[in-house]
Order: structure tokens, then C-alpha cells, then sequence
């Protein structure tokens, strides 16, 4: 038997080297994974305030016309929330 495994100290050899270097390239890549990942959720969530900035922002500008026009938006509204489009809370 060899005698590194018998004192039950750690075996040293090229393989003993070769898996550590992978378990280490490992690690690194798993925390680069999440290095991008969180990377990715931040740049999604600030594409989605930007649409939906933009969603607002056209929505005023209707609003806008719509009182420049002599609409009554308020009753329109009003009207509108009580026709519930999709699933319902």
C-alpha cells in the first residue's frame, strides 16, 4: 500500500495536481456564471423600465390628445376599469 494513504495524509502526484487545477477552474467558472447571470437580470430589468417608461409616456401623450379633443377621459377610465380585460384578481 502506498505509504501516503496509510499515514492518512494527502495523497501529492500529477493527478492530485490535475484535479485540483480542475476543481479550481470549476469554482471560477461557476462564479463567473453568476458574475453574468446577475449581469443578464439587471440588464433585463432596466430594458423593462425602460418599456415600461415608454408604455406611460404614450399613454399620456393619448391622454393629452384625447383632452385637447373635448374627451372626457375620466368618464372614458372610469368606463374602461369596470370592463376588466383578462384574468380577473
Amino acid at each position: 500500500m502506498d505509504k501516503n494513504l496509510s499515514s492518512g495524509t494527502k495523497p501529492i502526484g500529477i493527478l492530485s495536481k490535475i484535479f485540483g487545477e480542475v476543481g479550481f477552474f470549476c469554482e471560477q467558472s461557476f462564479k463567473w456564471g453568476e458574475v453574468k447571470m446577475d449581469e443578464s437580470r439587471q440588464d433585463e430589468a432596466k430594458r423593462e423600465e425602460r418599456r415600461r417608461l415608454e408604455a406611460e409616456r404614450r399613454l399620456l401623450e393619448e391622454v393629452r390628445l384625447a383632452r385637447q379633443a373635448g374627451v372626457d377621459v375620466k368618464s372614458v377610465i372610469g368606463r374602461d376599469e369596470s370592463r376588466q380585460i383578462g384574468p380577473s384578481a
